[in-house]
């Protein structure tokens, strides 16, 4: 019998078997091996992804101090006008005290305070008395004014000087989480420098795979009656209509503007450019004519929470508890419309499959 065509299969195999080991091990041009190539893009896209994320809570947080900012700086002129109005009170009852003490000193420099009165009959003199006992408590009256208005003057000075001392608590938490995040941003910036050549395509599979693990752990939420994980029913994706004209406005709005770009400035309500919750302000807005909040955290706590198994088009969807970090908006079927936190991204906003999302609110 003739061993020799399986001898020869068998080393075959193992050749192949030791080349493609040899292979994947190699060295790269880079002096990497494939396997250390693969870790060191894990690594990247895990930190690229939180270095993402930090951008748009501290986005949102920096949104947030600005409109406490606004509010104290409110509180501090709305004291400053009731101080102004405390002083006029305070200083007219102190001249109304200041005449009433000359006139009462004039009349006692006189002698006999009632020689002048000309008083010829009893009557008279009792009419004249009553007067006196009149003004002499009307000027009680007017000290216990005075005394009233000059505390409150103090109050409000007091309440003056905290709105004070929290616009200057404020402008610091803006200071610090602008710090923040531009050191955020040139740490995003390091790490997508790195991301070249191999590393690029790695990365990008990285990041597929991670997004297709968060879209199917947000698609087991969505199907199960409790709205927090899989049931083992018919999926639903919350195929629900939209709970009202608005909402249906309101997605409509949205994505229409979806290939835009991000931006985290003055011009987050678009036209040209949105961040995460100017979009869904404006989508609602303009296009469900209700008025919302403009932060994500106000937008999360402004309305009532539904379960991720019954939400409808038009319903906020958040990935953290009380809503600091994003928002996007469900439009049905499983997919969301938002504006990624890619800040240098021109085509940000997208309509996508819902994932990384655990919370959901109904506006309305």
């Amino acid at each position: 019998m003739n061993l020799r065509p399986k001898r020869w299969k068998q080393l075959t195999f193992v050749t192949l078997a030791v080349a493609m080991t040899g292979a994947l091990l190699a060295p790269t041009a880079s002096g990497q091996t494939a396997e250390s190539l693969r870790e060191r893009a894990r690594q990247l896209e895990a930190e690229l992804n939180e270095a993402e994320m930090q951008i748009s809570v501290i986005s949102e947080e920096m949104h947030t101090a600005e409109l406490a900012i606004a509010d104290a700086q409110a509180a501090v002129e709305d004291a400053q006008m009731r101080i102004a109005a405390a002083q006029a009170e305070a200083d007219r009852l102190k001249k109304l005290v200041n005449d009433r003490a000359a006139a009462a000193y004039k009349q006692a420099g006189g002698g006999n305070a009632f020689a002048d009165l000309d008083v010829t009959n009893a009557t008279d003199f009792e009419a004249r008395s009553k007067y006196a006992s009149a003004a002499a408590s009307e000027d009680e009256q007017t000290m216990y004014k005075l005394t009233l208005a000059q505390e409150e003057l103090d109050v409000q000075r007091e309440e003056s000087e905290r709105a004070r001392e929290q616009l200057e608590a404020e402008k610091g938490a803006l200071d610090a989480r602008g710090a923040a995040a531009q050191a955020n941003e040139q740490r995003l910036a390091e790490l997508q420098s790195q991301v070249e050549g191999e590393l690029e395509e790695l990365v990008a599979r990285e990041r597929a795979a991670r997004e297709r693990a968060e879209q199917a752990q947000a698609r087991q939420a969505i199907e199960s009656p409790s709205g927090e994980g899989p049931s083992g029913g018919t999926p639903t994706y919350g195929d629900n209509l939209p709970s009202n004209a608005g909402a249906g406005g309101a997605v409509g709005w949205a994505l229409a503007q979806v290939g835009k770009a991000y931006c985290n400035n003055g011009n987050r309500f678009g036209p040209s450019c949105f961040d995460c919750s100017g979009l869904t302000f404006m989508a609602w807005k303009n296009g469900g004519g209700l008025s919302i909040p403009t932060v994500s955290g106000p937008q999360f706590q402004a309305f009532p929470q539904v379960s991720l198994s019954a939400i409808q088009p038009g319903d906020l969807l958040f990935r953290d508890q009380g809503g600091t970090g994003h928002v996007a908006m469900y439009t049905g079927g499983g997919m969301m419309v938002h504006a990624t936190t890619h800040a240098n991204n021109p085509n940000a906003v997208k309509h996508v499959p819902v994932s990384g999302i655990r919370y959901a609110v109904r506006p309305g």
